[in-house]
């Protein structure tokens, strides 16, 4: 296996370098150094989903309904998603606290105008520059309290209908709708005697300032969400294409911004540790050069396999030019843990029951039966089960749950066609406690197996001749430098990854998981890609100031 995993593409644009300086600093004042690292680990086809929050765009329109339904305005029937209703009793206690302010001073509706105000101002962010147009959009203290004597919702209208104009088409039918509904609200208010209090004929029943508040929420959540719009173009149109043109350079900056003194000690430590690995490896397969040193020692080997389980231990000896991909690190290091341990389960069940462990490599069984019998159909079923059974109960580590037994015990009734008797079920149970606990032979084998598996992948190289690819050694004079180069990852590449990796994970006993850790490896080779890319020189360097010290030792 080749030992450069950097699948890059010549640069096809220069910059003038003064333009292009300038440009990253406009950038890097606007967008944190995780979103332009976000952007180089994005594979070509996903592009066009990168948002500002890392949320997807929603695909459908926020209508008043559901915003009323979502802060507990109107009711709804219950859902067991306990965080969801506690967040929706706390939004619905600020409207109540709104209106019971407004009814204890008279009917002053000063929370309302200062909702209307704090609309209007984010109306105004939309379109900084066109202060021609800010008087449109009503925003003075007086005059809105003068408009809210008479009614709440005229103010409220007239900044939808500026909001509706600024918004994207897609968005528009939710703002029309409310504007629609609220123009009927208007005409039907009238005062209750002598007093400042509205009321108005309404589908919801809820009091006319009650309406209002909520309105006026709505409309400033629309805002926001317009200003996302507006952040997510700008980011699409001239972010993106701009970092993937100058990476080395962005990501460079990025860091230099992060660490302004230009010094790396927890990189160095980094450096330093795999120096050392790889001299104690100098005899055995482990060992390559520097770069295969780097992601196979380094990330695999040091950061993510390491012997500590504190993730917060962990970052403190994260090198700088990895801290960005920390959470990344730790969710491929849980899913690798999962693996070796339900692989674990399902391979100690096959050999408890007397079954060759190829059982767990097809999803099909019974194939005289094309491939429908019931018999495969139960098998897959088990296999998810105890997939959404390790993933849920090993918060405590060795804790052998009842929906871990539960689905390892269906799981082997699945395989054995029969029912398990007594001793069999004993059997199994006490070797799925000691797997949990990491002291089973058998998990010991596939957590030493996992590590090769990584180790492996992470220098994965396509084979195909079209792709270039990083030299093994980056040096001064070389024809390509790392400034003009961009990684340029498609779906069909990424796919192509995957199936290798999928291949590789059923031959090293993961049938179970290989989906999923082919993926997860797919994202630790990216790092590694986007790393040596563009940090290799710096990396070089330490490499070379490390030996230099040694020798004058």
């Amino acid at each position: 296996m080749a030992s450069s995993p950097t699948n890059i593409a010549p640069h096809t644009q220069t910059d003038s370098s003064d333009v292009i300086s300038n440009q990253i600093s406009s950038v890097l004042s606007r967008y944190p150094p995780s979103i332009i690292h976000r952007i180089l680990l994005t594979d070509l086809d996903d592009l066009a989903r990168i948002t500002y929050n890392n949320n997807p765009r929603p695909s459908s329109s926020y209508h008043f309904h559901q915003f009323l339904i979502d802060n507990g305005l109107i009711s709804s029937p219950a859902t067991k998603n306990i965080p969801h209703e506690i967040a929706r009793t706390m939004r619905k206690a600020y409207f109540d606290a709104s209106t019971e302010e407004y009814s204890s001073n008279d009917n002053n509706p000063q929370p309302l105008l200062s909702a209307v105000i704090s609309l209007n101002n984010s109306l105004r962010a939309l379109i900084p520059r066109r202060t021609d147009l800010h008087s449109f959009i009503d925003g003075d203290e007086n005059s809105l309290s003068k408009t809210m004597k008479d009614n709440f919702f005229p103010p409220l209208l007239k900044a939808a209908e500026a909001l509706e104009t600024l918004q994207s088409p897609d968005r528009t039918d939710a703002t029309r709708e409310w504007i629609d509904k609220a123009t009927g609200w208007c005409s039907s208010v009238t005062t209750v005697g002598n007093s400042n209090a509205f009321v108005t004929r309404n589908e919801f029943r809820l009091e006319a300032f009650t309406l209002a508040m909520a309105s006026a929420a709505y409309l400033t959540t629309l805002a926001e969400q317009c200003h996302e719009d507006v952040i997510n173009f700008k980011l699409q149109t001239f972010v993106v294409p701009l970092v993937r043109r100058n990476p080395v350079l962005f990501e460079r900056r990025g860091l230099e911004q992060r660490f302004p003194d230009g010094v790396y000690p927890a990189t160095k430590d980094w450096i330093r540790r795999i120096s050392v690995s790889a001299a104690a490896a100098a005899d055995s397969q482990t060992c390559g050069n520097r770069m295969d040193n780097v992601l196979r020692l380094g990330i695999v080997e040091d950061i993510l396999f390491s012997s500590s389980t504190n993730e917060q231990e962990n970052k403190k000896l994260m090198p700088e030019v990895l801290l960005l991909d920390v959470e990344v690190m730790n969710a491929v290091r849980n899913v690798a843990r999962l693996s070796v341990m339900g692989s674990s389960l399902a391979l100690t069940t096959c050999h408890v029951l007397g079954v060759g462990e190829e059982v767990l490599m097809s999803s099909v069984l019974d194939e005289e039966h094309n491939g429908t019998s019931s018999r495969s159909i139960c098998l897959d079923s088990e296999r998810d089960n105890l997939i959404r059974a390790m993933a849920r109960g090993t918060h405590v580590r060795g804790e052998l749950t009842v929906e871990i037994k539960d689905a390892v015990l269906a799981l082997a009734t699945a395989i054995n066609k029969s029912p398990l008797t007594p001793a069999t079920t004993s059997t199994i149970l006490n070797r799925s406690a000691a797997i949990l606990q990491y002291v089973d032979p058998v998990v010991k084998l596939l957590d030493s197996r996992m590590r090769r598996f990584f180790q492996i992948m992470i220098i994965y190289q396509f084979d195909n001749s079209n792709i270039p690819v990083v030299p093994n050694s980056l040096r001064s004079g070389r024809s390509q430098d790392a400034s003009t180069r961009v990684t340029q990852i498609s779906s069909p590449q990424k796919e192509m990854f995957v199936a290798a990796a999928e291949s590789d994970a059923r031959k090293l006993g993961f049938s179970f998981y290989a989906h999923d850790i082919a993926v997860a490896a797919y994202q630790v080779w990216k790092i590694g890609t986007l790393l040596v890319g563009v940090h290799w020189d710096m990396l070089e360097g330490l490499f070379n100031t490390i030996d230099d010290s040694e020798t004058s030792r």
